[in-house]
């Protein structure tokens, strides 16, 4: 059981988590009333937040059940007890859900990737036993936005087995009459001052004290009185007598800011909240990518966040900090998250670590009205989860022309690829954002990218080297029909996928007899890939997944080829490259 605080910008003393066993059972088979009260019978047990298909949860059934329901009995702990409030927070569950609290309907939320709460206060009885029941509804709609989950019974290529139902942490937290719902920290390293945001649920309370700690320690703290739902408190952080200038955060120095959050009402306390945050700019300048002011190079290794055991979920918050440590171990500096919203935890280890993350947004498969409102919908959970993370530096709301499949020549389909670009740049512009990654760009991107997985890359300068060319990354157009190519970065954004054959799985790009024949090319590749791509490319990927078995690691995210001789190899492209260099390949 997972009993670390689910989030770790967002930490409240007053918690109680809910992970661990609950009753479950597929299917409706008990009316409503008699399960959400407790009275029928629940002949099954799992442990959340494992999904029922991982074999972590104690039932590892990899069968299709598109209802789901679960039951946990609790007793508050001595704090919560005392506390005016109680709120019910989940991380995920997938896809749809209704919440039921002894035995009263208490909310309901739709989306398999994005946290919700609901304040329990007024369904909690005077009872030692309380009671949360939650059932779940998760289709094989094509219109789902489901990431990297098949849409058919099975797993099939590149598409894993289903996650249904509770696949993230669910946990309580006390409140004493007000709390902040949500809270987006801006940092401007320009004017060295930090934007603090945040959106109340009562708007009762009237007063906000933010305290600044310095990566030295140093203790700097504002306060401001307000009324209403909505307050901002902007910070200057640089005082004279602390401190000289401001830290920037890099992957070579994450360093991390500490902030914590005190709401009052009448002068007391009412919530707080300990978080942190990190000075660095990202942007684009023609045909280059700057981190601080500094021209940047990503190498990136696509990472699709799956386990063997726990399916979508890691075993351990400390598996995914042995996956970052890993991954930089082997001189990659970031990842493509990949069709997924990660476990929290993820995410402030990269930020601790010193690892920059790529944000995808989950795709549906089939465009229509109903999928273009759960994308856009999904696009604001992406948002929310990943605005306060320094490691966060791009965000990709399509991959593949996934979900608008007609995206090349359909102006509709364009209309709404264009449309979620310009979302994500309303409601985050400091991060960059890859509109369509992999083909078919439209002109409103920040990085021009390329999916290619020819086996040695001898082509690639030969290919990408003259973009004002036709060009034609794995069989598809660069741009879309129509589209202007913008002067912007150009990176490759999938490549790889080397397998070695071991009689079963596949790799994108082929499998290699031995461990020798693996380096000899993934040496040639990444040093064409590198050479070609002045901005980056992104290797394909940090692990096998299933049938798919092209990982650095395996299933289990245990090395298959040695760690130090693939850092050795990537250690040669820290140089920005250029396309100078590509007669050395032709």
């Amino acid at each position: 059981m997972r009993n670390e605080h689910p989030e770790p910008q967002l930490k409240r003393d007053k918690w109680q988590t809910l992970n661990g066993e609950w009753e479950f059972s597929f299917g409706e088979d008990a009316p409503v009333r008699e399960f959400v009260s407790g009275e029928a019978e629940m002949p099954k047990r799992i442990c959340v937040p494992f999904a029922y298909q991982s074999e972590l949860s104690g039932i590892g059934d990899k069968s299709v059940h598109e209802v789901v329901r679960y039951r946990k009995r609790f007793t508050l702990s001595p704090a919560l007890k005392k506390a005016k409030g109680v709120v019910l927070r989940f991380l995920a569950v997938d896809y749809e859900c209704r919440v039921w609290v002894n035995g009263c309907f208490a909310s309901a939320h739709r989306g398999g990737y994005g946290a919700f709460y609901v304040d329990i206060t007024k369904y909690l009885t005077t009872a030692d036993e309380q009671i949360v029941a939650v059932e779940a509804r998760d289709t094989l709609d094509e219109c789902q936005p489901r990431g990297k989950q098949s849409w058919l019974p099975e797993a099939h290529r590149c598409w894993y087995t289903q996650t249904t139902g509770i696949w993230q942490s669910v946990w309580l937290e006390a409140h004493d009459g007000d709390f902040i719902k949500r809270l987006t920290v801006t940092p401007d390293p320009a004017a060295c001052s930090v934007k603090i945001e945040t959106a109340l649920e009562y708007g009762k309370a009237d007063g906000l004290t933010a305290e600044i700690v310095t990566p030295g320690g140093e203790k700097i703290t504002f306060s401001r009185s307000f009324s209403g739902k909505r307050n901002a408190l902007t910070a200057d952080i640089v005082k004279p007598d602390l401190i000289d200038e401001i830290q920037l955060w890099s992957p070579e120095n994450p360093v991390i800011y500490g902030l914590n959050l005190t709401l009052t009402l009448g002068g007391k306390t009412v919530d707080a909240i300990k978080s942190y945050f990190a000075f660095r700019e990202i942007r684009v300048e023609g045909d280059t990518i700057y981190l601080n002011n500094l021209p940047l190079k990503f190498k990136l290794v696509l990472d699709q966040g799956y386990w063997a055991d726990g399916g979508m979920t890691p075993p351990s918050t400390d598996a995914l900090k042995q996956d970052i440590l890993t991954a930089k171990a082997m001189g990659f500096n970031g990842a493509r998250k990949h069709q997924k919203l990660e476990d929290p935890y993820f995410y402030y280890y990269a930020d601790t670590l010193g690892f920059f993350v790529w944000s995808e947004t989950p795709s549906a498969y089939r465009f229509n009205a109903d999928e273009a409102r759960a994308l856009t919908e999904t696009q604001f959970d992406v948002i929310e989860r990943s605005y306060n993370h320094p490691s966060v530096v791009a965000y990709v709301p399509i991959n593949e022309s996934w979900g608008v499949k007609e995206v090349l020549y359909n102006e509709e389909q364009k209309s709404f690829a264009r449309s979620l670009y310009r979302l994500v740049k309303s409601l985050d512009p400091s991060r960059l954002t890859v509109t369509n990654d992999g083909w078919e760009n439209l002109a409103e991107t920040d990085i021009i990218s390329v999916h290619d997985y020819s086996k040695y890359g001898d082509e690639f300068a030969f290919k990408y080297g003259n973009l004002a060319e036709s060009t034609y990354p794995m069989w598809k157009r660069l741009m879309a029909r129509g589209e202007t190519l913008p002067v912007k970065p150009l990176m490759l954004t999938e490549y790889g996928g080397i397998a070695i054959d071991t009689g079963g799985g596949w790799g994108y790009s082929g499998a290699e007899k031995s461990v020798d024949d693996f380096f000899a090319r993934f040496t040639r590749l990444s040093e064409n890939a590198f050479a070609a791509f002045p901005a980056g490319a992104c290797y394909t990927q940090l692990t096998d997944v299933e049938q798919e078995q092209n990982g650095l690691l395996d299933h289990r995210h245990r090395p298959k080829f040695s760690v130090h001789t693939i850092r050795e190899i990537m250690d040669k492209f820290d140089e920005k490259s250029q396309f100078a260099k590509k007669e050395k390949i032709l």
